[in-house]
């Protein structure tokens, strides 16, 4: 009887170790991880809040700061289950996890520290580690690149339009790549996103749309620069002494015929604007807000109704950009529409393009004598005048008809009279003899329970679910057998383009760390895309230690490039990669994937 108790006690004991053991193993972890730790003030990181071993409850908040601003942009899931198979030997590997990106962009140079942030998995609050960034301050210009920053009006009042003009000045020998574009400060003022030139679709983006650059040949300190020039309308919305600016320009600045190329980061000068508030007498009843020059025009499509009737009404407002800043007109505040119009309160669509926005009211007749739709009226503040104006539309004539009551006769038919009816006889007998009683009728309900047991049923309904049974057996096996070779071929196929094109010393630490990057995605998932430093590093490991320290050294000196180490030969980097990608090609291949 000991002997049995002893054996019980070893089972439960190594029960509890093993469970003990796995629940370490899953143990939940975050951690965040920033692209780089040295930036220019106004470059644009990505910070990654990674998940291992758990799912999180939700997008973990970042809050900006006064030294940088943080902006949550995409998750990808990086759950999966993988078979790695050599030979006739199988394993199954499983992870569950999540990547959260973030776009952080530093406000001021110095040291920038982001707090722990908190995870929450199953209820539970996990906080990651703290990351930090040395910001560098951009120089004001280089010799052979300029970066200015124009308005068109330096006293505009609250709410008026001002032209901003950010022009790049460029020497015939360099060429820029990787641009990134940033305008401090830009939450002062509201924005016109739009760029009203052709857009290339390399074109960088700037205050969120792309650029819109037009060139041109310029002397500027006695010499030839390629000048690039783009437009915005910014509005400051407050009173007041407000600098914009500057406007930074961050790139990869490269001397045509050579191969040497260095990050720089450039800034502009900075306008001062005196904003001054519009004045508060005079000021008509519904004005807004708006500034500048306006034009209205309204128009109904339909005249001729009866009281009740919808009517739609179409009303136009032209003005400089932003057009946003208009807003509907509200048609019930005026006594003339109020008594003789009614309108439900979201009875109104909008619609803007480049300078008009477009507003459709749906509002119905209240009552007869109504004669036309009353003018729509505008409220403004002429700057160039210095004096509010009100402008409105003609009225629109209608013709009114008094609504038909229906009655009952109505209802009934056009006559009052009802045609005399005869009763059913029963005859027995002859030729016209007919028979009643309950015993005549027949039990005509469905019997459900026969329908379904009929073998015509039973194979109408079989025969289409077998043949999509059979057609997904079909794609899924399409798919096991030549989709993960076909990721692969991809991968590597675009490993050879990226290294030669590094080769060439075109951004060829961007190059190497995009090509590593992709195959290790598609050794090692089977899909195509990229991965992070730290997912490379964790996914090779599970195959070949050493390779995987290999990969994160390269990711980590690629990334090391984009701030000065790019003047340097770049051939051992490359060959590096090359060595690299030639390894991953001999990993044990996935057999199976999952997400």
């Amino acid at each position: 009887m000991r002997q049995w108790w002893s054996i019980l006690c070893v089972v439960i004991l190594a029960c509890l170790t093993s469970s003990s053991a796995i629940a370490q193993r899953q143990e939940v972890e975050v951690r965040a991880t920033l692209g780089a730790s040295v930036a220019y003030l106004g470059d644009e990181l990505q910070l990654v809040v990674d998940v291992d071993n758990g799912v999180a409850d939700r997008a973990p908040t970042v809050p900006s700061t006064a030294s940088c601003e943080v902006r949550y942009t995409t998750m990808r899931d990086r759950s999966f289950s993988i078979t790695i198979g050599v030979g006739s030997r199988r394993r199954q590997e499983t992870q569950a996890g999540q990547s959260y990106f973030y776009a952080v962009t530093p406000l001021g140079a110095g040291q920038v520290t982001i707090d722990p942030i908190e995870v929450f998995v199953d209820g539970k609050r996990y906080v990651t580690n703290p990351v930090s960034l040395r910001v560098v301050e951009p120089t004001k210009n280089l010799t052979d690149l300029k970066v200015m920053l124009d308005v068109d009006n330096e006293s505009p009042y609250a709410g008026e339009p001002v032209t901003m003009t950010l022009s790049i000045a460029i020497a015939p020998m360099i060429t820029l790549s990787d641009v990134n574009l940033r305008l401090i400060g830009e939450e002062q003022f509201d924005i016109a996103r739009k760029s009203s030139a052709p857009v290339a679709r390399t074109e960088p983006e700037f205050l969120g749309a792309p650029a819109g650059f037009q060139s041109r040949r310029d002397v500027i300190d006695g010499a030839v620069f390629e000048v690039f020039t783009l437009q915005r309308t910014v509005t400051p919305k407050a009173a007041g002494e407000i600098t914009l600016g500057p406007a930074v320009l961050i790139a990869n600045v490269s001397t045509r015929g050579t191969r040497r190329q260095e990050r720089a980061a450039l800034q502009s000068n900075t306008p001062v604007l005196h904003v001054r508030e519009v004045p508060s007498e005079g000021k008509p009843a519904g004005y807004s807000g708006l500034v500048g020059a306006y034009a209205i025009d309204a128009r109904a499509d339909v005249r001729d109704v009866s009281v009740g009737d919808p009517v739609p009404l179409v009303v136009a407002i032209a003005g400089p950009e932003p057009i946003s800043r208009v807003r509907a007109p509200d048609l019930m505040s005026d006594p003339a529409f109020s008594d003789g119009f009614r309108m439900a309160s979201d009875d109104v669509e909008a619609d803007r393009e480049q300078g008009v926005v477009t507003f459709t009211y749906s509002i119905r007749v209240a009552k007869e004598g109504v004669s036309e739709i009353p003018p729509v009226r505008l409220a403004y503040f002429d700057s160039a005048a210095g004096q509010y104006v009100v402008k409105q539309t003609d009225p629109i004539p209608l013709t009114v008809r008094a609504t038909r009551i229906v009655t009952a006769g109505d209802a009934q038919g056009t006559s009052g009279a009802v045609a005399p009816g005869r009763e059913l006889e029963s005859m027995e007998g002859g030729m016209r003899h007919n028979e009643v009683g309950a015993a005549l009728l027949r039990d005509e309900r469905t019997d459900l329970g026969a329908m379904v047991r009929s073998p015509v049923v039973i194979a109408t309904g079989a025969a289409p679910l077998g043949a999509c049974v059979l057609a997904l057996c079909g794609t899924v096996v399409r798919k096991r057998s030549g989709g993960a070779a076909a990721v692969r071929r991809a991968a590597w196929s675009q490993a050879k383009a990226l290294l030669e094109q590094a080769r060439r010393g075109e951004d060829a630490a961007d190059a190497c760390a995009r090509a590593v990057e992709g195959c290790v995605a598609a050794a090692c998932l089977g899909r195509a895309g990229s991965v992070t430093a730290v997912e490379a590093e964790r996914l090779v490991a599970v195959r070949d230690a050493a390779l995987a320290q290999r990969v994160r050294t390269l990711l980590e000196r690629c990334d090391a490039a984009r701030f000065g180490a790019g003047s340097a030969d770049t051939s051992a980097m490359v060959d590096e990669a090359q060595a690299i990608v030639d390894a991953l090609a001999r990993l044990p291949k996935a057999v199976g994937v999952a997400a």
